[in-house]
């Protein structure tokens, strides 16, 4: 019934309120004008903080999509190759969507839905993250011990061939 998807969508526009448009405000009082955006959820933080932003999924970042879709590495990857001054100072994310969240930074902000009905998740976290690993080849935590198979494998990911060595968990 209309009364029904009415109040439906005042559930996810409250939602929405509740915590993407409270992002944005700690956004604009916490981070510099000049602050880059990592986002996976584009839409209201861009909007009302002005702040330049690298949508992961690449809905507003051109060539960004086909990154997202190869995994959260392949992500990390196609940064390597971004010059400095796009390098997100933050990124703003539901933890949920990251597999593997040894590339966040150090969580800094969170705001956690108490009933989510449209949001990718239930909690948004705002990491500051630290790029001093990147390049380096270093995992930025160690969160398991893994040994290594020494069977080489050979993957080109951005025009160029790379060497990747498989990576087993006890």
């Amino acid at each position: 019934s209309l009364l029904y998807w009415a109040r439906e969508y005042g559930e996810n526009c409250n939602d929405l309120y509740n915590q993407h448009r409270r992002m944005s405000w700690w956004v604009k009082d916490a981070t510099p004008e000049d602050a880059v955006l990592g986002l996976t959820d584009c839409g209201l933080i861009p909007y009302y903080t002005g702040r330049r932003t690298l949508d992961f999924v690449g809905l507003t970042t051109n060539d960004m999509a086909r990154w997202w879709r190869s995994g959260i590495g392949s992500a990390f990857e196609k940064m390597e190759h971004l010059t400095a001054e796009w390098l997100p100072d933050y990124i703003i994310t539901h933890p949920a969507v990251w597999g593997d969240k040894n590339f966040l930074g150090n969580p800094v902000f969170q705001i956690t839905l108490l009933d989510n009905t449209v949001s990718l998740g239930p909690v948004m976290v705002a990491y500051k993250q630290d790029w001093s690993l990147l390049n380096t080849g270093r995992f930025p935590v160690l969160a398991h011990n893994f040994s290594i198979n020494a069977r080489p494998i050979r993957a080109k990911i951005i025009d160029e061939p790379v060497s990747y060595t498989h990576l087993t968990l006890p």
